[in-house]
C-alpha cells in the first residue's frame, strides 16, 4: 500500500478555487439576467393591460360625451318651453322626460377600470414600471378619479331615484 504525501499542490487548489468561484459568479449573473428579463416581460404585460384599460376608459368617456350632447339637446328644449310666452309644452310627458334626462348628470359619470392598477399596487409590484414619471402619471390618473367620485358621493341626493319614479327608464 502506498501513501500519498501530505504535500498540497497550491497551484491546483487555487485553480480549482478560481474555477468554482467563476462558475458561481456566472450562475449568479445568469440568474440575475433571467430575473431581470422576466421582470421586463412582466412590466410589458402590465403596461399592455393598463393601456387596454385606458382604451376602454376612452370608449366609455366617448359614450359619456354622447350622453352629455343628448342632455344638452334636451336642456335646450326645456329652455325653449320655459322661455316661451305661455307655458304650453307640446307633450307634457315628453317635457317631463326632457327635464329628468337633462338634469341627470352626476351619478352616472364614468369610472375607470382599476383592476390592473389595483392588482399592481395591492401586490406591491407597482415598481415593476421602471419609469418614475409614468408611475406618477398613472397614480395621478386614479387619484383624480378617487377625488372626483368622492365629491360626487358627498353631493349625492335622492334626486336620481325620484326622477326614475317619475320617468321610468325604457
Amino acid at each position: 500500500m502506498r501513501w500519498r504525501s501530505p504535500h498540497l499542490n497550491w497551484r491546483y487548489a487555487i485553480g480549482e478555487l478560481v474555477l468554482i468561484t467563476a462558475g458561481v459568479m456566472i450562475a449568479l449573473a445568469a440568474n440575475q439576467w433571467n430575473n431581470s428579463r422576466l421582470e421586463r416581460a412582466e412590466e410589458r404585460a402590465s403596461l399592455q393591460r393598463l393601456l387596454a384599460d385606458l382604451e376602454t376608459d376612452g370608449a366609455s368617456i366617448d359614450t359619456g360625451l354622447a350622453i352629455l350632447a343628448d342632455k344638452d339637446l334636451r336642456l335646450r328644449r326645456v329652455q325653449r318651453v320655459l322661455m316661451a310666452p305661455t307655458f304650453e309644452p307640446q307633450s307634457p310627458a315628453a317635457f317631463l322626460e326632457d327635464v329628468a334626462a337633462s338634469s341627470n348628470y352626476g351619478w352616472n359619470q364614468h369610472r375607470p377600470l382599476r383592476t390592473t392598477f389595483d392588482e399592481l399596487v395591492g401586490s406591491g409590484r407597482f415598481d415593476l414600471i421602471r419609469n418614475p414619471e409614468l408611475r406618477a402619471q398613472i397614480s395621478g390618473y386614479y387619484a383624480l378619479d378617487d377625488q372626483t367620485h368622492e365629491r360626487i358621493r358627498q353631493r349625492q341626493t335622492q334626486y336620481p331615484n325620484l326622477t326614475y319614479e317619475l320617468v321610468p327608464r325604457a
